[in-house]
């Protein structure tokens, strides 16, 4: 059971409503009702009684909620009972926009980087759709968007805030004599604007084709720092989110001009894939403090990913997470193929093997060297040795065979003749 979960319903509780819970959390609603739901399906049962814009606590809700309280202080006394000095080292590959580069990397790296000197970041300036692509790829670990807010049960948001974004002119600029204005109004002016396909120029461009309008700048750059100094200094308008222009604004450089009809929402989202979210906050106990892929990957001399299958299992099986009547581990597509083969264990092939990492693709057996480096936990190398159910595991018979079955299994499940692949 995840704790968060049951903060937020905590939250929901003394706050009584899923709004006030959310701001005090830092959420949207949509991520707290979500929490919510995820809690009450996990119980199977009703924690509220849902009446107009008022909730209640159900006579469920009310046992759940004393258990809840109560583990978290436990869970808050354990962390503070096992709080000790350790190194965390390792790699971290983040994708972010230009310009939440622009806002982070300044001071709060600095403080990143004296509290966490071992770790060494990677960051990757893209846009918000390509940044989705490299994290179901695997080739980011996390990923920070500036974009419209993000929800997709593949992903899990570790943070997220909504951003003000506003027009701003240089103080002089004649507009600013207007007490209100509407985007037909300023289409006309000069703008400097970043891509057209970045984030909240996106959004603008969108907000614009529902009335019908259009801007074309007479400069597009993808450095907002760049666009706001010039706006400084000229009678240019451009669009930016007012992290980028505080310091501007602030000192007296700029002002936001008063446009009553445009509804741009932009937030920022720190996102990690939920498949990877064990396998990439976990760090081995131990004196050198290694995360689990580091540690196998010197033990063993080979290479290996965050999500390798075997990376987690190993984790899991040495933090007790593995179930005690668990006897083996395959592939999903593999566990589809057992189960419309009426079969009790999973034939797996050499190349579904090898991708679940530390497997030689030939003979489908676990190298010697993983083997080796996992000594001090032989159950995992007793049950991860069932991956290879017989000695047919060469990759030559085996798919084959495997397919043959498979298509059989359908042709029964369908009543489809098997004349029709024969």
């Amino acid at each position: 059971m995840d704790t968060n979960v049951l903060k937020t319903f905590v939250a929901v509780c003394e706050y009584s409503g899923f709004s006030a819970a959310a701001d005090k959390l830092g959420y949207t609603q949509s991520t707290v009702s979500s929490q919510i739901k995820q809690l009450e399906n996990e119980l199977d049962t009703v924690l509220f009684d849902r009446f107009y814009h008022r909730i209640n606590l159900t006579e469920d809700g009310l046992i759940v909620l004393q258990h809840a309280r109560n583990i978290l202080e436990s869970h808050e006394k354990m962390l503070e009972e096992l709080k000790t000095p350790e190194i965390i080292k390792g790699n971290i590959r983040l994708a972010m926009s230009s310009s939440v580069c622009n806002r982070y990397f300044k001071d709060d790296f600095l403080k990143f980087r004296k509290q966490f000197p071992d770790i060494h970041l990677v960051v990757l300036e893209s846009g918000t759709e390509q940044m989705f692509d490299m994290l179901r790829k695997n080739e980011v670990d996390l990923i920070f968007t500036l974009d419209s807010h993000i929800y997709d049960s593949e992903f899990i948001i570790c943070a997220e805030h909504k951003e003000e974004v506003h027009f701003i002119a240089a103080t002089d600029h004649p507009l600013l004599q207007r007490n209100e204005l509407l985007l037909k109004e300023i289409c006309s002016e000069d703008f400097v604007l970043t891509e057209s396909n970045m984030s909240y120029r996106k959004l603008l461009n969108h907000e614009l084709a529902t009335q019908s309008l259009e801007i074309l700048p007479i400069l597009e750059i993808g450095n907002p720092l760049q666009i706001c100094s010039l706006i400084e200094n000229s009678k240019m308008i451009s669009f930016l989110p007012d992290f980028i222009t505080e310091d501007a604004y602030r000192n007296g450089y700029i002002k936001h001009l008063p446009i009553a009809d445009c509804d741009v929402s932009v937030w920022t989202q720190l996102l990690i894939h939920g498949r990877t979210r064990a396998a990439m906050r976990h760090v081995k106990k131990s004196t050198d403090g290694q995360s689990w892929t580091a540690y196998l990957n010197s033990e063993t001399g080979l290479s290996a990913a965050t999500g390798y299958g075997l990376v987690t299992h190993a984790y899991n099986l040495a933090h007790g997470l593995v179930p005690t009547g668990a006897v083996t581990l395959c592939t999903i597509g593999d566990y589809i193929a057992m189960k419309l083969c009426g079969r009790q264990t999973p034939v797996i092939d050499a190349s579904n093997a090898a991708g679940l990492g530390f497997l030689t693709q030939k003979s489908a057996r676990l190298t010697k060297r993983y083997c080796a480096a996992l000594a001090l936990t032989r159950r995992f190398c007793r049950v991860s040795r069932r991956i290879v159910l017989s000695a047919s595991a060469a990759a030559g018979r085996v798919l084959p065979q495997r397919l043959g079955i498979i298509r059989r299994a359908f042709f029964r499940q369908f009543g489809i003749a098997s004349t029709i692949c024969s």
